[in-house]
């Protein structure tokens, strides 16, 4: 949850000082560039946010089914749990890139 929060803050404190420094013209509604760079970056950060979940889910396949592995398994499921979590917020927060229009 760390890196969603990096990403997260790195996003609006972007889109803040993008925003500050150089506003797109609101006459382009939510198609700018502004957007495309919030968008860019959510998909690349939901894509590695993916990749870790199934990276996680595969690993806690691998462990043995015995009493001794019990421990690794849940950490690697609950590694895979919060990994989709980060995926699944990533591309939820991103969702207004697409509706709206930054700095209006």
């Amino acid at each position: 949850m760390t890196l969603w929060l990096v990403w997260f803050c790195a996003t609006y404190g972007g889109v803040a000082v993008a925003c500050a420094v150089a506003p797109p013209s609101p006459a382009l509604g939510p198609l700018n560039w502004l957007n495309a760079t919030v968008l860019l970056l959510a998909a690349s950060s939901t894509a590695a946010f993916g990749f870790a979940a199934w990276v996680s889910a595969r690993a806690a396949r691998r462990v043995p089914p015995d009493l001794a592995g019990a421990g690794q398994r849940f950490i690697a499921r609950s590694a895979s749990a919060l990994y989709a979590t980060a995926a699944f917020s990533t591309a939820l927060v991103a969702l207004p890139a697409v509706l709206l229009t930054p700095c209006a």
